[in-house]
């Protein structure tokens, strides 16, 4: 039975030997000594979850994927804004609407205010 830890932002697929053509199917994936190593992303989650409907996922997976799901909540909040308060250290003011994509930016980038 497979398992999804993650590990300095990298899911690691665990498989047994006889899992790993299935676990070939997951793209982009690196092969290490024990395991499959992959990008985080909750799609990447998703397709692991596709080919392994059975994977045992580690709670430091869960709590990131829950993480990730605020994250892009907080992001449309921000995307739906018509004018935010935000300090932009520019020489000209920016009308109300680069307000907001510069704080769309920041937050996407994870440059929080």
């Amino acid at each position: 039975m497979a398992a999804l830890t993650i590990s300095d932002n990298k899911l690691q697929l665990w498989t047994s030997s006889t899992e790993d053509m299935l676990a070939r199917q997951v793209r982009g994936g690196r092969r290490r000594q024990s395991f499959w190593e992959h990008d985080f992303s909750l799609e990447k989650v998703e397709s692991i979850k596709k080919v392994f409907s059975d994977v045992l996922i580690d709670d430091a997976v869960k709590a990131r994927i829950r993480q990730e799901h605020a994250h892009r909540i907080k992001l449309l909040h921000i995307k739906k804004m018509k004018s935010c308060d935000i300090e932009v250290p520019l020489k000209t003011k920016p009308y109300p609407f680069q307000k907001v994509g510069i704080k769309y930016m920041l937050e996407a980038l994870g440059e929080r205010e």
